[in-house]
C-alpha cells in the first residue's frame, strides 16, 4: 500500500471513530432527556411512616411507660383507645407518639409551679450534668454519694412508679402535678411504693449503682409534660 493510500485510510478511520463517538453522546443525551422528563411527570408516591411501638413489660404502668418514652399518659391513651388506664396487659403493643408532647404553658407558669424543689441528696457533688455526653443525651444530672446515702423527695407528690427499669436500675418516679415529675435512679433500695403520697424531703430510697452505672450515685431527672429538662433550672440554692 502506498503512502497516499495509508494516509487516506488513516483519516477515514479517524472520521468513522469521531462519528461513532458523536452518535454515542447524542444517544446518551437523548436518554437523559427522556429519563428526566419521565421523572418530572411522574406522580410522587407518598409513603406513610412506619409506626413505632412499645411492648408492655413486667411492672409497667401507663405513667412509667410515658416517662420512659418522654411523652404523657394522655398522649398514649389518645393513640391507644383500646387501653384502659390501670389495666395494661403484659405483651400489649402500644403505638407511641412520633413527636414530643407540648402545650401552650409559658415558661413563667412552669417556673412558678416548680419553684419549691430541693436537691435529692444533702451533699451536692455533681459527677455528670444535663446535656449531651459522648454524643448521647444525658437526660438528668448525676449526684455522687456513698452507697446507702438517703435519697429524699425533691417535692411533695405521689409515687407513680417504684421498681426496676433496664438501664435505670431501681428507679422511683414521683408525680408532683399534672405537668411535673421527678425521678431518682440507680438506687440500691427503694423505700416507697406505687400510690404512696410523699412529702418534700422525705427519704424515698438509698444511693446505689443498680442498672447501667459505673459508680454509686443518684441519677435525678426533671420532666415537664413528659420532656426532660435541666433540673438545675428549678432547684433551690442552684450551684
Amino acid at each position: 500500500m502506498t503512502d497516499g493510500l495509508k494516509t487516506l485510510a488513516y483519516h477515514s478511520y479517524k472520521a468513522v471513530r469521531h462519528r461513532i463517538s458523536f452518535l454515542r453522546l447524542t444517544l446518551l443525551f437523548a436518554f437523559l432527556v427522556i429519563f428526566i422528563s419521565a421523572c418530572a411527570n411522574r406522580n410522587p408516591t407518598i409513603e406513610r411512616p412506619t409506626p413505632d411501638f412499645y411492648v408492655v413489660q413486667s411492672d409497667d404502668n401507663l405513667d412509667s411507660i410515658a416517662f420512659m418514652l418522654e411523652t404523657t399518659p394522655t398522649a398514649l391513651l389518645r393513640l391507644n383507645p383500646q387501653v384502659i388506664k390501670g389495666k395494661l396487659k403484659l405483651g400489649t403493643r402500644l403505638t407511641i407518639p412520633s413527636g414530643q408532647f407540648s402545650d401552650d404553658s409559658t415558661q413563667a407558669e412552669l417556673i412558678e409551679s416548680t419553684s419549691d424543689f430541693i436537691w435529692p441528696v444533702t451533699d451536692i457533688d455533681i459527677s455528670s450534668r444535663f446535656g449531651y455526653r459522648k454524643g448521647r443525651m444525658h437526660k438528668g444530672i448525676d449526684l455522687r454519694a456513698p452507697r446507702g446515702t438517703p435519697i429524699i423527695a425533691s417535692a411533695s407528690g405521689k409515687v407513680i412508679f417504684s421498681g426496676q427499669k433496664t438501664s435505670y436500675g431501681k428507679i422511683i418516679i414521683i408525680k408532683h402535678s399534672a405537668k411535673v415529675q421527678t425521678s431518682y435512679a440507680h438506687n440500691s433500695k427503694n423505700l416507697v411504693f406505687i400510690g404512696q403520697l410523699i412529702k418534700k424531703g422525705q427519704t424515698i430510697a438509698q444511693v446505689g449503682r443498680s442498672g447501667n452505672a459505673t459508680g454509686n450515685h443518684v441519677h435525678f431527672e426533671f420532666r415537664i409534660n413528659g420532656k426532660a429538662v435541666d433540673p438545675k433550672r428549678y432547684l433551690q440554692n442552684i450551684i
